[in-house]
């Protein structure tokens, strides 16, 4: 038997799966969420990255032009995202949701083990009994 089997699991596009399973037609077209202190997309979705937007874009021209990070990427404002991706949808960061949304991914992943949640996205599931067994 293996001396130890961690799986590692981060959800990909957390925030905009969230919003898309509590608002279904925004699935399939391209969606960003937001800090909610101008800071910028944190999360997109594959529509919104397929378009060609990353996150720290969405910053206002304040920060594009002073933070070392988005002067780098060449980060763009939100005018420009939304040329890139005309049918855009931005939302704001619900912390609480992702918060319960994570939760019950927690208790699901704990049928199979003992996890580490190291963020709303993001477990480590302890699966050495499971693969034993198997």
């Amino acid at each position: 038997p293996p001396s130890a089997c961690v799986v590692h699991l981060d959800i990909d596009n957390f925030y905009c799966a969230v919003e898309a399973a509590d608002e279904p037609r925004l699935r399939g077209v391209p969606l960003a969420v937001t800090q909610g202190n101008a800071g910028g997309f944190v999360a997109l979705s594959a529509e919104a990255k397929a378009a060609g937007l990353r996150k720290g874009d969405g910053v206002g021209e304040g920060g594009r032009r002073n933070i070392p990070a988005l002067v780098a990427m060449a980060s763009i404002g939100i005018a420009e995202a939304r040329r890139r991706a005309p049918e855009l949808v931005v939302r704001p960061m619900r912390v609480e949701r992702y918060r319960q949304v994570a939760s019950s991914v927690l208790a699901l992943l704990r049928r199979w083990g003992r996890v580490e949640k190291t963020s709303y996205d993001d477990f480590y599931v302890d699966v050495t009994a499971a693969a034993a067994a198997a």
